[in-house]
This record gives C-alpha cells, structure tokens and sequence, in this order.
C-alpha cells in the first residue's frame, strides 16, 4: 500500500454512505497513514475526519483474527459495532455478542457493552436480555407531511379533547381503521 491507495480508499469509504469496501481494509489504511504521519491527529488533519473515527478504525485493528475475519466478509459492517466488540476483553463474552450479533442493532450492541461494563458480573445474555427488554415492542412511527395550519388544528383539537397531538392521531387512525373494517375492508 502507498500514501495515495491508503488517502483514496478512507476518501471513498468514510466521506459517503455507501462502502465499497470493508471496515478492515479501511483500518489497515488508517493504520498505514499512522505509520507515516506518526500520530492518530495528523492521520485526522490528513483525512478531514475527528481523531474520534481515525481512534475507532483503528480499534478494529485490536480484534482478534476470527471477528477481523467476520469483518473482512463484511458479516460485521458497523463501525461503532467494532469498535464496541474491541472494547471487551474477555474473549469468551466477546464471542457470545459476536453470535448474538445479527439479531442485535449497533444501539443494541453499544447498550450491552455499556451494560457489561456498568455491572460488573453480568453476563453478555443477562445484559443483552436487559438492553432488549427494555425497547419498546411492535412500535411502529409514521411521518405525516402537514402543512401549519393543519398542524395547528390537529394540536387544538388534541387539547379540546385532552390528547397529545400523536394520541388524537392515533385515535383518529384507530376509528377509521375499525370503520373499514365494519364495511370488509
């Protein structure tokens, strides 16, 4: 790898939403460009990216050779979920994330980690069971398009009859609902 491989690929994958690449080719670009400019800042001022992003890439480089594997396979396609699974130390705990991985989402996995380090003794499926415990369940938001004056009739209305505005709505869609219903829809 040369300075201008190593600038171009952190330039294409982090300065846009879609990679083409893994997160470990990144880090080892990162890595690369550490090496020549020495420190973790110079690589920042170097990229326009936060000490912050470089600091994480460069974490991955930390994992152990099967989790750097699953991230080269892209099966692990989350920046902050690396850098989260780098920051436990017990490889047993470690593993027993990775495999509960694909059904966790990378606030999931930022939740149990903060857990395990909070609460000193808890296992990861403890911790995991906590984190998903505590989400809400079939919660589903919808965005509604609403010009202001509309807006303003909606939170009138929902005081008058002593809802939020998101509870006057909910109702109002609830009523229709059963309306349709009625008639086999």
């Amino acid at each position: 790898m040369d300075e201008e491989t190593a600038l171009a690929i952190i330039f294409a994958n982090t300065k846009r939403h879609k990679r083409v690449v893994d997160l470990l080719t990144i880090a080892e670009s990162f890595e690369y460009l550490r090496s020549i400019y020495r420190t973790q800042e110079e690589v920042a001022k170097k990229t326009d990216l936060s000490r912050e992003m470089v600091r994480e890439f460069l974490q991955i480089l930390n994992l152990p050779s099967d989790i750097k594997n699953l991230i080269k396979l892209r099966k692990i396609d989350s920046v902050d979920k690396a850098y989260r699974l780098s920051k436990v130390k017990d490889q047993t705990s470690l593993n027993t994330i990775v495999n509960r991985l694909s059904s966790l989402q990378t606030h999931d996995v930022r939740d149990v980690v903060s857990t395990t380090e909070e609460n000193a003794g808890i296992s990861i499926d403890s911790a995991t069971d906590v984190v998903l415990k505590s989400k809400p369940k079939n919660l589903h938001v919808f965005i509604l398009d609403l010009s202001d004056n509309d807006y303003k009739k909606l939170v009138s209305a929902a005081r008058l009859n002593n809802h939020s505005p998101a509870g006057l709505v909910k109702r109002i869609v609830e009523k229709w609902l059963g309306n349709l219903k009625d008639e086999g829809v």
